[in-house]
């Protein structure tokens, strides 16, 4: 009866202790999950900072620096929430445990979120970067091809200041295939545009110039023709002052050539004034002198027609002829002595005396 009363005493004691034994044991695996999920989910936050921190370096990628600002705050929600995942570690209560459970693994996910806002960053820029590559190649290519052509038209014989502009703009696009290989992409890209903007005028001078040479040329041909005349008109001239206006024609046609050759219109245009200027001057003397010559001889003739008709009858009228005939002799004088302007004038008081006889004899 003892030993009955004893087993029924022990199995009402193992009834009583045995849930707290249970009890004990499941809060100890509990924790022990829970201490787990904590610690993976560290590893994760730790892995997004070092994510974060390194995207940081390439802030000044537009789309680097929003995702890394979105990725920390994310991130800085799951460190809260890690944070209050802790305090399950060292509880003996169920819900404690179970909330921290919660809590750490919604911390790992919003980890594993920062890091793909990352990762999405990367792709893109990686994407956006090859992209810009294949712009920044097209932009060097198409200077290239500019630059052969420029050259190609250019020629050897053109002028300084167009060589020094072209070999400045060739050594910039050199200057941005350097950087292109470097991928340093925005700098080459701005130096091939300079280089590519300063060939686009350097053409449009090119194209200048040689219109500027086809008008040099055709001027050129006009003055020679000219020179022709003039050279016959010197030649037949009897003025002294007809050999030194031709010397200096002659230089003036020698510069204009010579500039023509070097496609230099400024100074062009001065010279060929100059030799404009000589050629109407030398004109002026030498056809003013034989239409002087021509208008004593047509006096001349005149005079002795009138003589015929006036005899002896009219006093008046032969003194006025006898007049004129002063007047032509003194001119055919001033004229021989290249006193052009004197000659004229006497040829214009003949040509009074002999109109008033003409007008006296009726004739």
């Amino acid at each position: 009866m003892n030993r009955s009363r004893k087993f029924i005493i022990t199995l009402l004691a193992a009834a009583i202790l045995l849930p707290a034994v249970l009890s004990a044991q499941s809060m100890d695996a509990a924790r022990a999950r829970l201490k787990g999920e904590y610690d993976r989910s560290q590893e994760v936050i730790e892995r997004a900072r070092n994510v974060i921190a390194e995207a940081s370096q390439y802030r000044q990628y537009q789309i680097v620096n929003i995702s890394v600002g979105l990725a920390q705050k994310v991130l800085n929600n799951a460190e809260q929430m890690q944070n209050s995942a802790r305090d399950g570690l060292n509880s003996d209560a169920a819900v404690v445990i179970g909330a921290s459970l919660k809590l750490t693994q919604q911390a790992r996910d919003k980890a594993w979120r920062a890091i793909n806002i990352i990762k999405e960053a990367r792709d893109r820029l990686n994407s956006q970067t090859e992209e810009n590559e294949n712009i920044v190649q097209r932009q060097l290519e198409k200077t290239d091809q500019l630059a052969a052509r420029l050259e190609a038209n250019m020629g050897a014989d053109s002028p300084r200041r167009l060589s020094e502009m072209f070999d400045s703009a060739r050594d910039n696009q050199r200057r941005a295939w350097e950087l292109y290989y470097k991928k340093q992409l925005r700098p080459a890209l701005r130096l091939s545009l300079q280089a590519e903007k300063s060939l686009n005028k350097l053409t449009e001078l090119v194209k200048a110039g040689q219109g500027n040479g086809q008008r040099l040329e055709n001027q050129l041909r006009l003055l020679e023709q000219q020179m022709e005349q003039a050279r016959l008109m010197a030649a037949e001239c009897s003025s002294p002052e007809a050999a030194q206006i031709m010397a200096r024609l002659e230089e003036s046609y020698r510069n204009c050539r010579q500039l023509a050759a070097e496609n230099a219109p400024g100074r062009f245009e001065q010279n060929m004034k100059q030799a404009r200027q000589m050629y109407r001057r030398l004109s002026e003397l030498c056809s003013g002198e034989n239409e002087l010559q021509t208008k004593i001889h047509q006096m001349k003739a005149e005079l002795e027609r009138l003589r015929d008709m006036a005899g002896t009858t009219d006093g008046v009228a032969a003194g006025l002829l006898d007049s004129a005939a002063e007047h032509i002799s003194e001119a055919e004088r001033l004229c021989a002595s290249n006193q052009s302007d004197a000659c004229a004038g006497h040829i214009k008081a003949a040509q009074m005396s002999l109109r008033k006889a003409k007008e006296l004899l009726g004739k």
